[in-house]
């Protein structure tokens, strides 16, 4: 028994002996053995793996050898059935069904997110042991896989699959070729592991994270300093959606990554180039062109370039770590990342800054239409049944509900996880105006939105310029003397407006007294007083 292996034996062995002038011919010589053996022990099996607490039943006969039976490799239970013929290196047929811990073993985080029992189909030839050479089958249906930096959830049962031949090149772990089926994830390529099964780079020739795409992806190392992974993606088509769910994803439901500085996330560079990048809402970015890096959770540098039909779309990173949104059609891009969806032209400019995953800075919008929005709708509606100067009455039911053009819209925003802040919020044009001040929180499916909606903006906003009087009659210097004052709370998916009638008819100073009295307190001060108009949990 070679010193590789320890085990008990017990069985029988015959030996057929020829005798006379054929005695010197070895292919006359006949072994035959059938043996049962227990609590075998290989060193290494299977590359630098071994074989623990196996039995099995051997069996040579016509100089085949047979040896079938049952132990634990990689860390988990599997089944084998080796085989050797004359001289020939014996091949090996292994059953495997993985946990986490024998799936970081044998490398296969290259697909992230897996719970649930693996199962794996290993074919390899037993020579040399420090060269592997196995084909490697994986059955995924069993488990679930949620990856959500690519917006991939495979529910446990549903079919998929890996496909992997693993060689030993050096001290690496080479996977050529990957063949993945995985939920909506199609790719075809090669990834390259370290010696302690870290991810040294990768090729996929062919990658679909949804059936539209049409792209390729290269990652390797990130550079000694700043460490992490450089990804380069170049694709003829690349629907962003699922990428856009992982980055507004509640992070409560994302797998933690661990201590910072072995995240792989906390630092990487993004290369990407597309001739069209799909959204949401049918919008389609084309010529997309995005540079990113991020280094210590930090990002470092930020260029994107793109169109929406002719309109440009531009980002940058100013010096102090600002980042510099651009679009001629705020419309298409607010509709692309489905933040809203009723909205039609308009240029956008905005600052933002990212400051220990908070995100917050300032938006501002003008010349714009917002088209079907239901909450402009009853406000116009409401507001042209209310008790005013008749010249504002009349004005009023003149405004279409489905079609309100406006001038221009600004607000300061702070994001910290799924839940985003909006603070100073002012939306006006000839027709109507609007003040907001609130929340919003997609994750959760919640809203808690307090405004002041002024029809007939243009003339009815005249009273708040009128000196020292202004703030009596008009209010605030966005606000006029027909005001009223609303709320939009509860479920984000469908939310319930609330609209104070009394404050149509009240002077300026005192609108906001009636809204308080009807509405109650503000979504903040109801934080600061554990309670929530929504029932949706804060942050």
């Amino acid at each position: 028994m070679p010193a590789t292996l320890h085990g008990q034996i017990e069985g029988d062995l015959s030996r057929t002996m020829v005798l006379g002038h054929d005695a010197r011919d070895p292919s006359r010589e006949l072994l035959t053995v059938n043996a049962a053996v227990s609590n075998l022990q290989a060193d290494r099996l299977v590359g630098k793996e071994g074989l623990e607490n196996a039995n099995l039943s051997l069996k040579v006969a016509d100089g085949t050898l047979r040896a079938v039976g049952q132990g634990r490799i990689f860390g988990g239970p599997a089944t084998f059935d080796i085989t050797r013929t004359g001289t020939q290196a014996p091949r090996a047929l292994l059953g495997l069904t993985l946990d986490d811990a024998a799936r970081a073993k044998l490398g296969m985080a290259v697909v992230p997110g897996i719970t649930g029992p693996v199962t794996a189909a290993i074919s390899t030839v037993l020579d040399d042991p420090a060269k592997l050479k196995a084909q490697v089958d994986v059955d995924l249906t069993k488990a679930a896989v949620n990856a959500a930096l690519l917006g991939l959830h495979k529910p446990a049962g549903q079919a998929a699959s890996l496909a992997v031949f693993v060689n030993t090149v050096g001290d690496h772990l080479v996977l050529d070729p990957v063949t993945a089926d995985v939920g909506s994830l199609q790719a075809k390529g090669s990834v390259t592991l370290a010696a302690d099964n870290a991810l040294q780079g990768a090729h996929f020739g062919s990658l679909k994270v949804s059936a539209g795409d049409d792209m390729k992806v290269d990652v390797g190392r990130g550079d000694s300093k700043g460490g992490g992974y450089r990804l380069t993606v170049r694709g003829n088509t690349i629907d962003a959606r699922p990428f856009f769910k992982a980055l507004t994803s509640d992070p409560e439901t994302v797998p933690k990554q661990g201590k910072e500085k072995s995240n792989p996330l906390a630092a990487f560079d993004i290369d990407l180039k597309s001739n069209l990048l799909t959204g949401f809402n049918k919008e389609v970015m084309s010529g997309a062109e995005l540079r990113l890096s991020k280094r210590d959770g930090a990002i470092r540098q930020f260029n994107l370039e793109g169109r929406f039909g002719r309109q440009a779309l531009s980002g940058s990173m100013t010096t102090n770590g600002r980042i510099r949104i651009a679009a001629q059609d705020a419309g298409a891009l607010v509709s692309f990342i489905d933040l809203y969806k009723h909205m039609e032209g308009g240029s956008l400019a905005a600052t933002m800054q990212f400051d220990d995953d908070v995100l917050s800075g300032n938006l501002e919008i003008r010349d714009f239409l917002l088209r079907d929005e239901p909450a402009i709708r009853r406000l116009v509606a409401t507001s042209a049944t209310m008790t005013a100067p008749g010249e504002n009455t009349t004005a009023a039911r003149r405004i279409d509900g489905d079609a309100v053009e406006f001038t221009r819209l600004k607000v300061n925003f702070e994001r910290e996880g799924s839940r985003l802040e909006l603070r100073d919020a002012t939306m006006y044009g000839p027709q109507i105006g609007l003040s907001v001040d609130g929340w919003l929180d997609y994750s959760h499916d919640g809203v808690g939105l307090r405004g002041t909606f002024v029809p007939v903006f243009a003339l009815n906003n005249l009273f708040s310029q009128i000196p020292v009087f202004g703030m009596f009659l008009g209010g605030k210097s966005n606000e006029g003397l027909l005001a009223i004052t609303f709320s939009i709370s509860g479920a984000a998916s469908s939310p319930q407006l609330s609209i104070n009638p009394l404050s149509a008819v009240a002077p300026g100073f005192l609108r906001n007294v009636f809204g308080a009295l009807m509405e109650g307190p503000p979504p903040s001060a109801l934080r600061s007083q554990g309670g929530n108009p929504s029932g949706v949990p804060s942050r």
